[in-house]
């Protein structure tokens, strides 16, 4: 690993020795995804790793629709920035929690971000409760 990516990510040599390779994980991967839309930020750069192990181990290139959240940001906010710490300080996300790159919380954010470009997020909706006002009114 290098410094450079260690810095972004805080993956070590170290660390990543015991986790398994994408060939062993490759079909568990496939299977979760199946045929799913997958939201991915800067998709054609993520898009491109996964395809080329898919393509070292024999397998076809990923047909899952995908929607790209910086080619959504750009269109509907009309900007060229479009990077993921942007997008939650324009959406008000809190980025409090984000020290490195890593993907699990990269994807709750981006949920939020997602949510937010496609009009925000919805206040719930107690049906349940409602029902029951109703019907005691009858």
């Amino acid at each position: 690993m290098s410094e450079e990516a260690f810095k972004i990510h805080g993956y070590s040599n170290e660390f990543l020795s015991s986790k398994k390779i994408f060939s062993e994980i490759a079909d568990d991967f496939l299977e979760f995804i199946k045929d799913k839309k997958i939201i991915i930020h800067n998709a054609s750069f993520d898009i491109g790793f996964i395809n080329n192990e898919l393509k070292i181990i024999g397998l076809p290139a990923l047909k899952n629709k995908i929607i790209d959240t910086v080619s959504l940001a750009r269109k509907k906010l009309n900007t060229r920035i479009a990077n993921l710490d942007y997008l939650c300080r324009r959406f008000e996300i809190d980025l409090s929690e984000r020290k490195l790159h890593g993907a699990l919380l990269d994807s709750h954010l981006l949920a939020e971000v997602y949510l937010e470009l496609n009009g925000g997020k919805q206040i719930s909706m107690d049906l349940y409760n409602a029902d029951k006002k109703t019907n005691n009114k009858e």
